[in-house]
C-alpha cells in the first residue's frame, strides 16, 4: 500500500527542481521531477520524497482541513 502526504508548497529550488513543502508546520524538501507544473501555494501529494500531484484548490483546502483536524484527535 502506497500512502501519499498533503501539503502545500512554499518555496521552489528551480535549479534543483525541488520544493520545500508545509506539512501543517512541518517544512521538508521534495523533488519536482514528476509534477514540475507546481507552484508556490500549490496543494500536492508526496510520496517516497516526490511531489506526485498537484491537487485542485478547492479539494486540496479542505484535505488539508481535515489533515488539522487528526492533530487533535
Amino acid at each position: 500500500m502506497c500512502l501519499a502526504i498533503p501539503g502545500i508548497v512554499e518555496k521552489i529550488e528551480e535549479a534543483e527542481q525541488r520544493a520545500w513543502v508545509d506539512y501543517s508546520g512541518l517544512s521538508k524538501l521534495a523533488s519536482l521531477m514528476l509534477c514540475p507544473q507546481a507552484k508556490v501555494g500549490d496543494y500536492v501529494l508526496v510520496h517516497a520524497g516526490f511531489v506526485i500531484q498537484v491537487l485542485d484548490a478547492e479539494y486540496g483546502a479542505e484535505l488539508h482541513e481535515l489533515t488539522e483536524e487528526l492533530k487533535n484527535v
